[in-house]
Order: C-alpha cells, then sequence, then structure tokens
C-alpha cells in the first residue's frame, strides 16, 4: 500500500489501483514558413482519453473521517481546441505569440446530501460534467527577443497568460477547488 504525507490541511496518499490514460488524437496543422526566420501555425484537435487522471479529495472508506489528496481514473474525457503560433523577425528583434483554446469535459460522480423524509440528511451521487483537472481553457504567451549572433547576445522578455483551472476535484457537487488566472513573467539575457 502507497505511504501517505500529511500536508497542514490535507494527508495525500498515493493509489494502487491507478490505472495508465490512455487518449486518442486526432490532429490538422497548417505551417507556412516564408523565409528562415518567420513561421505561422495554426491547428485543431481533439483528443478522447479513457482513464485520464486527476487528483481529487476522497473520504477514505474504512475511516469515513479521514479525506486524502489522492490521483484516480475517472471515466472518459474529450479535449477539444485550437492553437496559433506566430514568430516574426526585424532584423534582430524578434517577436513570437502563441495561443491555445482548449475547451475540456469530463462528467463523474459528485456526492450530494438531501432530506429524507424523515429529515435526516443523506447522501446521493449525481453525475456533474466540468472541465479537467489543471486545464485551462486560454492559455497564451508573448515573446520579444534581441538575438545578435556578431555581439553575442541573446535576450528575451517573455509573458505567460494561463486561465482560471480547477486545482482539486472535490467530491461534492459543485465544490472543485480552481485557481484564479495568472500571468507569468520571465527575462533572460545570454552572451553566446
Amino acid at each position: 500500500m502507497p505511504g501517505k504525507i500529511v500536508n497542514e490541511e490535507f494527508q495525500e496518499r498515493g493509489n494502487p489501483d491507478l490505472k495508465r490514460a490512455v487518449a486518442d488524437n486526432i490532429d490538422f496543422r497548417y505551417e507556412y514558413f516564408p523565409n528562415a526566420s518567420d513561421q505561422l501555425m495554426a491547428g485543431v484537435f481533439y483528443k478522447n482519453i479513457q482513464n485520464p487522471i486527476e487528483y481529487t479529495l476522497q473520504v477514505d472508506e474504512t475511516r469515513g473521517q479521514d479525506v486524502f489528496y489522492t490521483p484516480g481514473n475517472f471515466g472518459t474525457a474529450q479535449n477539444y481546441g485550437l492553437e496559433l503560433d506566430v514568430i516574426k523577425y526585424f532584423q534582430n528583434f524578434g517577436f513570437k505569440a502563441n495561443y491555445t483554446y482548449t475547451n475540456s469535459s469530463i462528467t463523474t460522480k459528485k456526492m450530494i446530501r438531501i432530506r429524507n423524509a424523515q429529515g435526516n440528511l443523506e447522501p446521493r451521487s449525481v453525475d456533474q460534467t466540468r472541465p479537467m483537472y489543471g486545464q485551462s481553457a486560454h492559455v497564451g504567451n508573448l515573446s520579444i527577443f534581441y538575438k545578435d549572433g556578431k555581439k553575442g547576445i541573446d535576450a528575451q522578455l517573455a509573458a505567460s497568460y494561463t486561465g482560471e483551472r480547477i486545482n482539486t476535484v472535490s467530491q461534492f457537487l459543485n465544490n472543485d477547488l480552481w485557481q484564479e488566472a495568472f500571468i507569468q513573467m520571465d527575462a533572460s539575457i545570454e552572451k553566446i
């Protein structure tokens, strides 16, 4: 049995019954290279994923009061979307931009509590369709760079945008934990 890690808010453990995910993909891509340094690429894709692996908060089957953060397989998921990528140079200066839109969906069992005829709460299982764990609908990158082979300089300033996404899948209906969208900046200068 896999060990467990005790964190501040939950315990983490492995899953000995985890199956590998298998995906059937279809991609169409158009690529255009007007010269040695510039390019334009556009593509569309579809993925059917059997046994996708997602991290969830699950109640322990033996001790119901214990909740674990653990990987699991949850049915079949579909992803489809489009990708755009452009690189353009103006002498030593250039820019690169890319964008990906992904519509992902998976239907999983979630728990709700309803009052029975006696007024007591009892758990029920319902289906919920939601985006896949960790999958943002919108991801984009923009880079501006300067390259000068004679002076041996390679510099780049980059920004990456990642849209909101599910960070942890909950066992309860409409209770998944979401991470807000964020932008990350990077800069580099290299002497070559």
